[in-house]
């Protein structure tokens, strides 16, 4: 992988995205040092729900939208911001094993903007906003 461990974590979105329009990296090398991350520190965090195979090792690169963005992964909240056939339990059994049936406008625009969803973050037990 062209990106090493500090110059990952020295990026921010809009580098990464840089980084993916001067073909430094792929979408998919981003994905993939993303979810490494992820079960580096969640261990301690617990903060990952779960992470999409299919958007990370699988990932269809030209299916991500070409905004500014493109290739930049990301966890959503698992409230309210819903993908289409993910899981959206909202840290409530109540919701246990319920599936998304589209994408919610927030996720939509976040595809727009190119980034790619890699898995779903941990929420509080009926949390009450998504901005948490």
């Amino acid at each position: 992988m062209s990106l090493d461990w500090k110059e990952y974590a020295g990026c921010d979105a809009l580098a990464l995205a840089e980084r993916v329009r001067r073909g430094e990296v792929t979408p998919r090398e981003l994905a993939r040092r993303a979810a490494e991350a992820c079960a580096r520190i969640d261990p301690e965090l617990n903060a990952a729900l779960e992470i999409f195979a299919d958007r990370v090792d699988d990932l269809d690169e030209d299916a991500l939208d070409a905004g500014p963005l493109r290739g930049v992964p990301f966890f959503a909240k698992d409230l309210g911001s819903t993908l289409e056939g993910r899981l959206q339990e909202q840290g409530m059994r109540l919701f246990e094993g319920y599936r998304a049936a589209e994408d919610s406008p927030l996720i939509e625009n976040f595809r727009r903007a190119g980034l790619n969803p890699i898995g779903r973050s941990a929420v509080p037990e009926g949390g009450w906003s998504f901005d948490t």
